[in-house]
Parts: structure tokens; C-alpha cells; sequence
């Protein structure tokens, strides 16, 4: 079977008993040369547009002039595989090109995460660095603030013996900043592998460490369904430890403090949050306090400022996200996802 075209130019299918009917109708007498003259012309004009690469060309054919039908059949099949073929060439160079430039991508996206490795490597190791050079001279003064106070506190006045307090608490105050850059450095980065862990377990362990804490201030907690996470167990206790303990620090003079735990599944993740009914945020800081070093001024807190920032290096690294929602006077809730069992 082979594919003829008609008089109007829809393609059909046509079998060798088909020629019969281009037989219908009076029979062209190819004796007359204004007819034979009139297809020669026909079958120029189609040709000529084929060598200018338009395969849309159709040879009609005259009912009953079998002479014609059949060679106008075979050329419209002819132009028909043509096109064809050169469909099939211009998709296959497409697709090549496609790869290639996939490919490209690839190369590209492989030297940027390289370069990023490689930098975080050096800011890891600057970190490392710092806070050991700067740790030992720390130390020193420390023993020699101590030294003078032990020694010759007796003998200062009180704007003195001040002063050296107020010295002492800074260097203390330093040291406690370099430990937390290293905790930076370090976050997510110990190479242990993700496993099922039992986040119910890792916050009850969390809350129990802050039950001195809770019971003087009488803090509720209300903890619901945790779901377990595909994570290094170390990691979540950490991400815990920072939120809760931040709740707790945050709560401010609320009457009847409460803190709330849970969690939900949202396809592959796990959202947990932590909730609490405090002093809130800003909404102007809530991306702000995921920076190092950023504190909420307006509140008297222990710490460096440098928790939630811990968090947040934590989480993505596991590939989750970490967010808050809150308003002054209206408390605050973090919300986090880790990837699900």
C-alpha cells in the first residue's frame, strides 16, 4: 500500500487497483500538445518549490489520465518521504543539541557545587582557626583578671573591683561567642548517616533537661503526635534544644506560659513546630533572627545570638526549610520540615 494524493491535495490511502480510477472521465489524449505542455508546467511549478525546500508541494492529479495519476502518485510519495526524512534529521539534531547543552548544565552545576564545597571548607577552617587562636589568649586574661581579684581585690576601691567584674564577664562573654562559632562551623557536618529517628523521644529528653527551668516559672507543655524524621539523631536534638529553650527564654511575664509541640506529615516532610504564647516578633525581624549575632535588644535573654542561625544551617542542610510566625504581644511559632521516614 502507498499513499497517493487527490485532486485537492488530502492525502489517501491507495492500493494498485486504485489507478483504475484516474480511468474515470473523458481519457486526456496526450497527443495534444497544449495538454502535455500544461503538465509539464504543473509538474515545474512543483518541483521548483521542492528545490527551494518546500516539501508542502501536492502534484494533483487529472481524473481520467492514468498516465498522469500514476506519475503524479509516485512524485507526491517521493516529496512525502522526503519530508519525512528530513523531520527525522532536524528532531534528532535538536535532541543532540539538547544533550549537549543538558550536558553543559550538568558540567556547570558540578563546578559551582565544587566551588561551594571548597569554599565552605576554607570558611570552616578560618572559623576552626580564630577560635582556637583566639580562645588561648582569652584564657590568659581571664587567669590574670582572677589572679588580681584574688590578690588584690581587697585593696580596690569599689569603682575597681567594677571595672574588673565587668572585664571578667566579657572575657567569659567572648569565650562563649567563639564556642558558638565553632557550633556554626560544625552544624550538620559531623558525616553521620540519616537514619529513622524518634523525634517523640528527642523532645521529651529536651523538655525533661528544662523541667528545673519549668516548674519555677510553671511553664505547660503541651506536646502532641511527634512523627519520626529520616535524620542523624544528634542533629534534631540540637534544632529542638535551640527552639525550645528560645521559647522558654521568650515567654516574658506571661501568666499562664505555655509552650506547644507538634507535627504533621505533608507529602515527604515532616512539619513540627514549636509554639509559645510570649513577648512574639516583629514582624520586620522574622528573617532578620536567623542571622548570626542578631538578637531581640528590647529583651533582657541570656545568649550570643547565634542559635537560631545554628538552626537554620542545620535544617537545610538536611534539606528542610525554617520559618516563624508571630506578632508582638502574640507569641511565636516556628515551624520547620525534615525530610519523612
Amino acid at each position: 500500500m502507498i499513499h497517493a494524493l487527490a485532486e485537492e491535495g488530502v492525502a489517501v490511502e491507495a492500493t494498485a487497483s486504485d489507478t483504475d480510477a484516474f480511468a474515470e472521465g473523458p481519457v486526456k489524449d496526450w497527443s495534444s500538445p497544449e495538454y502535455v505542455k500544461r503538465q509539464i508546467d504543473l509538474l515545474q511549478e512543483g518541483l521548483t518549490q521542492v528545490l527551494f525546500d518546500d516539501y508542502s508541494v501536492v502534484i494533483k492529479t487529472e481524473p481520467g489520465d492514468p498516465i498522469w495519476g500514476n506519475l503524479a502518485m509516485h512524485i507526491n510519495v517521493a516529496i512525502n518521504a522526503a519530508r519525512n526524512a528530513i523531520a527525522r534529521a532536524e528532531k534528532s539534531e535538536a535532541l543532540a543539541a539538547m544533550r549537549l547543552s543538558l550536558e553543559q548544565k550538568n558540567q556547570e552545576l558540578e563546578a559551582a557545587v565544587e566551588q561551594l564545597r571548597r569554599r565552605n571548607a576554607e570558611l570552616d577552617a578560618f572559623v576552626h582557626t580564630c577560635s582556637h587562636d583566639l580562645r588561648t589568649p582569652l584564657v590568659s586574661m581571664q587567669g590574670m583578671v582572677g589572679l588580681i581579684m584574688e590578690e588584690f581585690g581587697s585593696n580596690l576601691e569599689a569603682r575597681g573591683q567594677h571595672y574588673l567584674g565587668r572585664l571578667q564577664a566579657n572575657v567569659v562573654h567572648l569565650e562563649q561567642l567563639i564556642a558558638d562559632l565553632q557550633q556554626v562551623a560544625l552544624a550538620g557536618r559531623d558525616g553521620s548517616p540519616a537514619q529513622p529517628a524518634d523525634l517523640d523521644q528527642i523532645v521529651r529528653y529536651v523538655v525533661n533537661e528544662l523541667s528545673e527551668t519549668s516548674e519555677a516559672r510553671k511553664i505547660t507543655f503541651e506536646v502532641g503526635e511527634l512523627l519520626p524524621v529520616l535524620a542523624v539523631g544528634a542533629h534534631v536534638e540540637q534544632v529542638m534544644r535551640n527552639l525550645i529553650g528560645n521559647a522558654v527564654k521568650y515567654l516574658g511575664d506571661t501568666p499562664e506560659p505555655r509552650i506547644e509541640i507538634g507535627s504533621v506529615r505533608r507529602d515527604d516532610v515532616v512539619e513540627c513546630w514549636v509554639r509559645d504564647n510570649g513577648i512574639g516578633i516583629d514582624p520586620a525581624y522574622h528573617e532578620k533572627i536567623f542571622e548570626m549575632f542578631q538578637r531581640l535588644h528590647d529583651v533582657p535573654v541570656e545568649g550570643t545570638g547565634i542559635g537560631l542561625a545554628i538552626v537554620k544551617k542545620v535544617i537545610e542542610g538536611a534539606g528542610g526549610r525554617v520559618w516563624v510566625e508571630s506578632a508582638l504581644g502574640q507569641g511565636a511559632t516556628f515551624r520547620f520540615t525534615w525530610p519523612a521516614v
